[in-house]
């Protein structure tokens, strides 16, 4: 892989957690479908991860086909209340003891944030550790790395994976699969099922350090 190809793919393994990232707010299906084009991540992932692809295809077919007000029950049940949460969105629910929100992981993912010189948006109304934040900061950490790909800076391109392969391991990988669990077992819109399928095919296997291009692989050693 040229490190062209290898900037190309990591655009669209950025659009990844991007789309996803998206499919975490409230359910409005015009920006499901126009702002935030669900076609976007099978093409995304026939490239990433070709066996999520069928699975991509149904989120697309699945939000055209359901009722938006539907979309919206299923997702308050699931991720808001008001009464006990079905899958609580929140990473440290499923880190911490006792299902505590706001412990020790939560503290540290904003530390994590500011050394990557990002604040939470005043306008964003949830937790820093919740499921759309995350994301969204996994597909900042790559716009970053491709930034760097393409000014040629292979050392602030190896810090930035560096950042994301951390961040997978300590705060996203090991809360993704009981939680996309939780979605696929109790979601009653087949689009939420599939959702919880595909968080749980994609995020875990994401490795991006296994497809370096020579240029980088060298600059690691």
């Amino acid at each position: 892989m040229t490190i062209e190809e290898f900037g190309i793919r990591e655009s669209r393994r950025a659009d990844c957690y991007r789309i996803l990232a998206a499919c975490f707010y409230p359910p409005y299906k015009d920006n499901l479908l126009k702002g935030e084009p669900l076609v976007g991540l099978k093409d995304a992932l026939a490239v990433i991860e070709p066996s999520a692809g069928t699975v991509a295809a149904a989120l697309a077919d699945e939000v055209a086909s359901t009722k938006e007000v539907d979309l919206s029950i299923d997702f308050a049940r699931l991720f808001v209340g008001p009464f006990k949460l079905i899958a609580p969105p929140y990473g440290s629910v499923y880190l911490e003891k006792g299902e505590k929100m706001m412990g020790d992981s939560t503290i540290d993912i904003l530390d994590v944030y500011r050394k990557a010189g990002l604040v939470i948006d005043k306008d964003f109304k949830d937790l820093p550790d919740h499921i759309a934040a995350e994301l969204e900061f996994m597909h900042y950490l790559i716009y970053k790395e491709v930034e760097s790909i393409q000014k040629g800076e292979y050392e602030e391109v190896l810090k930035w994976i560096t950042m994301q392969e951390e961040f997978l391991k300590i705060f996203l990988v090991p809360w993704i699969p009981e939680f996309s669990n939780k979605i696929i077992k109790d979601a009653e819109t087949p689009f939420y099922k599939a959702l919880g399928e595909l968080l749980k095919m994609f995020v875990p296997g994401d490795r991006v350090s296994e497809n370096l291009p020579k240029e980088l692989a060298v600059e690691a050693v």
